[in-house]
């Protein structure tokens, strides 16, 4: 009877152990959950802790001491265009990113969009140069080297030549993707004066700053 009791204890005791999860070793490294919860918000990595309970992994040490707030800034050209009309842009934002996923600045730069009218025996042309003064804020998914990315900026423009004074309302949205410090967006462009001029836009650039 005794050893009944024991083979039953011996088995009971075996199904508890076998039930509880045991660590995962990654190159003989425990991996234990994120420093932070928020990645996005937190500059933190999946935190890797030797089989002696030893330090952190190179991995995580990257980002240690990378500050939450830092500057960065954007130089992007490229084109607005519309079925019969378009032209080239220029522009600049300053700003800061936040932690791994966010950023914002103030945008402005120039945009030309040149549209030619037929008559009857000559032709006029158009040039609508603007300078937009917007709020630019973006969200990254962040993969590394690679980043996609939401665009949107809001805010007025003023115009020059053809279009002159303070005009009205501008806006971008759009996509894009990071790819180390390169950068290629689309999306919509719209100014909004008397009426609505309803753009399509391509851009490439270059980010300054923002660490990781």
């Amino acid at each position: 009877m005794k050893k009944f009791l024991l083979l039953i204890s011996f088995v009971m005791l075996a199904s508890v152990a076998g039930a509880q999860s045991l660590p995962t070793y990654v190159n003989a490294e425990r991996v234990t959950p994120y420093a932070q919860t928020d990645m996005c918000l937190h500059n933190a990595m999946p935190v890797a802790v030797d089989m002696a309970g030893g330090g952190s992994s190179s991995a995580a040490a990257s980002l240690a001491g990378v500050p939450l707030v830092r500057f960065q800034s954007y130089l992007n050209v490229g084109a607005v265009f519309q079925e019969k009309s378009g032209g080239p842009t220029v522009d600049i934002s300053f700003g800061a990113r936040v932690g791994r996923c966010f950023y914002a600045g103030i945008e402005t730069g120039f945009g030309c969009v040149i549209e030619s009218v037929e008559l009857v025996d000559h032709k006029i042309t158009f040039n609508s140069t603007y300078v937009p003064v917007a709020l630019n804020l973006k969200g990254y998914i962040p993969l590394g080297p690679v980043r996609p990315y939401l665009n949107c900026s809001l805010g007025g423009f003023f115009g020059v030549m053809d279009l002159e004074g303070l005009n009205g309302f501008y806006c971008q949205a759009g996509a894009g993707i990071d790819i180390f410090r390169f950068s290629l967006g689309v999306g919509y462009c719209g100014l909004v004066k008397e009426g609505t001029a309803n753009m399509g836009y391509v851009k490439l650039g270059v980010r300054f700053g923002g660490g990781r």
